[in-house]
């Protein structure tokens, strides 16, 4: 199954190298630069995944995920920062900057894995 991801990143270079990394695991790839487009790409077309940073432009990253908890609580997010997490949120996952790709994936498959196990119809 192919998974749609939501890279919200300000910082161009990044969001290319996440973007690449991710579409080589088989993910598709959708990139934002900040969090007001972020929320509109989730009303247009859900994602089934968000990885986005704190530190946005217009919307910041905690502030997306406080409104994705309320439009589509189902959809899990993991939130990225150079800076120690100002609060957690229920459900979401924070990965610091710098980070390693390798672990990024490895929550990235965790997450989507639990989110079908959720939402998966009992037999």
């Amino acid at each position: 199954m192919s998974y749609t991801v939501l890279v919200a990143e300000d910082e161009a270079p990044l969001a290319d190298v996440l973007a690449d990394i991710l579409e080589d695991e088989g993910y598709q790839v959708r990139c934002v630069t900040d969090g007001e487009a972020a929320l509109k790409e989730v009303e247009a077309a859900p994602p089934d995944l968000i990885i986005s940073d704190i530190s946005m432009p217009r919307v910041d990253g905690m502030q997306v995920a406080r409104r994705i908890m309320q439009m589509r609580p189902a959809i899990p997010m993991i939130l990225m920062s150079a800076r120690k997490l100002p609060e957690r949120l229920p459900g979401v996952m924070f990965v610091p900057k710098p980070f390693d790709m390798e672990h990024l994936l490895s929550l990235a498959e965790h997450a989507l894995a639990a989110r079908s196990h959720a939402t998966r119809p009992l037999p």
